[in-house]
């Protein structure tokens, strides 16, 4: 069942995704809208998501990271 689910909501966020990609291309000087719609999701919010819950490897041993 979880797998029925996660695949659903995959295809929603696949039609979504492309759906609202169109209309963010359209917008804004030099499709500005576009851009951030692909670095904000894509780099900030996961660099911050490690940032903030993510191990900290500068001091950390090889063998703990890894795991």
């Amino acid at each position: 069942m979880a797998f029925s689910w996660t695949d659903g909501l995959a295809h929603l966020g696949a039609w979504g995704g492309i759906t609202l990609t169109r209309a963010l291309y359209l917008m804004g000087p030099n499709h500005l809208g576009w851009i951030l719609f692909m670095v904000l999701p894509g780099a900030l919010i996961s660099s911050l998501l490690i940032r903030v819950w993510g191990i900290r490897q500068r001091s950390a041993i090889l063998e703990q990271v890894e795991t």
